[in-house]
């Protein structure tokens, strides 16, 4: 299995580049996609989404918002062919319909975009895209530190079994 080109637990090592990016929740063995978005400067996007909470995904201005704080990874895509906005257009639809997340960005799709979404052609070139490990994941630092602090824990409990052990022989 291939691993991502990047992984990085902050927002100033994620690139600046047009990406499609899937939000997971959940955890390592029940993760599921909770948003899917594109974004022509990913790091910018990250940043509307995380640090400065402005995006319409989070600010609850809607029936159904996204809380960051339940964001356990973020994974994305960036291909040279993203640069174009029909095309990175195209492929959100296309993450959509494969990701099937349980919030999808609320932009507008060009019908230029739309069209080329639903072409066999695209659909066979950017299937390989989304079917192979992402370019990168983030992994936000407050979930480093509840990891942290979950295993800190579990750690201080299995000294203190040690310690019952050796002093019952």
């Amino acid at each position: 299995m291939q691993t991502p080109d990047m992984r990085v637990s902050s927002i100033s090592h994620i690139p600046k580049v047009p990406a499609i990016y899937a939000m997971l929740g959940g955890s390592s063995s029940n993760l599921y996609v909770a948003y899917v978005g594109m974004g022509d400067d990913l790091k910018q996007r990250l940043a509307q989404h995380f640090l400065r909470r402005d995006s319409s995904a989070v600010t609850g201005t809607s029936a159904v918002s996204l809380n960051p704080e339940l964001i356990t990874q973020v994974n994305w895509w960036s291909r040279d062919e993203f640069s174009i906005r029909t095309y990175l257009e195209a492929a959100e639809l296309y993450a959509f319909k494969l990701l099937n997340p349980v919030m999808r960005s609320r932009g507008r799709v060009s019908k230029e975009a739309m069209a080329m979404s639903e072409t066999m052609d695209f659909e066979m070139k950017i299937a390989g895209v989304f079917l192979r490990n992402p370019s990168g994941v983030f992994v936000p630092t407050s979930v480093m530190a509840k990891k942290m602090s979950e295993l800190e824990t579990r750690l201080a409990a299995l000294e203190k079994e040690v310690a019952l052990m050796r002093k019952s022989f």
